[in-house]
């Protein structure tokens, strides 16, 4: 089954997930294995390729993705999730976009 690009791209987060990525001083290892912690397998080789556009996001992998890098989003009904801190840790935190 071929495969449908938006702008040539397989996917639209690959420069901000790499740009995180890095200010987070993170490798592909440290990334795959917080990943695993919430049951998520992705490999080093899958976010290489993820980062250089030759891979598809799954949803779910582009929520935990947000939720490790510390990434905003926003579902197309216009919910904001973005992560807040108290003093007992961190909690997700919907909004809804006006």
């Amino acid at each position: 089954m071929p495969y449908k690009l938006f702008n040539g791209k397989t996917n639209i987060v690959a420069d901000l997930i790499t740009k995180r990525r890095k200010e987070k001083n993170m490798s592909y290892s440290d990334l795959s294995n917080k990943l695993q912690l919430l049951g998520i397998s992705l490999y080093k080789n899958d976010l290489f390729l993820i980062e250089k556009n030759r891979r598809f996001v799954r949803d779910f992998e582009l929520v935990a993705l947000c939720q490790i890098l510390d990434i905003n989003y926003a579902n197309r009904d216009g919910e904001f999730w973005h992560k807040n801190a108290n003093r007992d840790g961190e909690f997700w935190h919907k909004n809804i976009l006006i």
